[in-house]
């Protein structure tokens, strides 16, 4: 065999080698479009196909349990393992798919569009930055319970109006630092810890919180007023 045969079949191999290549990715494509509607109750069942369109939780009896995520579009949502790493689109409203545990650090950073963000129950945590320079973000619905919003999750939100935080459990350093459209909140018994200057800057802020709870530092630094509340035993 001469030198040109051989290097005939060597190409002839690299390009059977391609070829299999592009089969191959074909067949690990997947839609990670799942469950059609947000169960009101966790199901009791693993979706199908991948594992990547589910994601562990603990239940109230301290069991895991596979939660499916809504459907969602994987150019919008860059989800892995109920981490929200990243939005990419372009909604003045946005709902995050339920199954979602976690906002990540600058998930929605500086996002000049969105308007309105509704977290499903699944979330547990807002990550650092997660939402920080959203200057035209006005509400923030949140569903689930004893919530983790990260430093720095909401600063500088100069629009924000609207947050409803019953159920948050901690709320980490300057996570509300800059945030002048808030007008009134009142933290619930759940609150556990606000951390240092968590509302600083809030030059409009009225807020009510329980004696229970633990602050620090400047955390209401720059607020209209601070009504530390009794609590009353159940």
């Amino acid at each position: 065999m001469n030198d040109n045969e051989k290097i005939k079949n060597l190409e002839n191999e690299i390009q059977e080698l391609k070829n299999i290549i592009e089969i191959l990715a074909k067949d690990a494509k997947f839609s990670p479009v799942k469950a059609e509607t947000t169960p009101d109750v966790v199901p009791p069942y693993n979706i199908e196909d991948s594992p990547n369109n589910s994601t562990n939780m603990v239940n109230e009896n301290g069991e895991i349990i596979d939660v499916p995520y809504t459907s969602y579009d994987p150019e919008e949502f860059d989800i892995e393992n109920g981490l929200l790493h990243e939005y990419l689109g372009e909604s003045e409203e946005v709902t995050i798919p339920y199954g979602v545990t976690k906002i990540g650090n600058c998930a929605f950073q500086n996002n000049r569009t969105i308007k309105k963000i509704n977290l499903p129950e699944t979330v547990k945590e807002i990550g650092k930055k997660a939402f920080s320079e959203c200057n035209n973000l006005v509400e923030v619905n949140i569903s689930g319970n004893d919530i983790i919003i990260g430093t720095e999750a909401f600063s500088s939100c100069c629009s924000l109006e609207k947050i409803n935080i019953d159920n948050i459990k901690e709320i980490y350093n300057r996570a509300f630092r800059y945030c002048s459209n808030l007008k009134r909140l009142r933290l619930s018994e759940n609150t556990e810890l606000i951390g240092e200057g968590a509302f600083s800057c809030c030059n409009n802020l009225r807020i009510s919180i329980p004696e229970t709870c633990k602050y620090y530092a400047w955390a209401f630094n720059g607020c209209k007023s601070v009504i530390i509340r009794e609590v009353t035993e159940k």
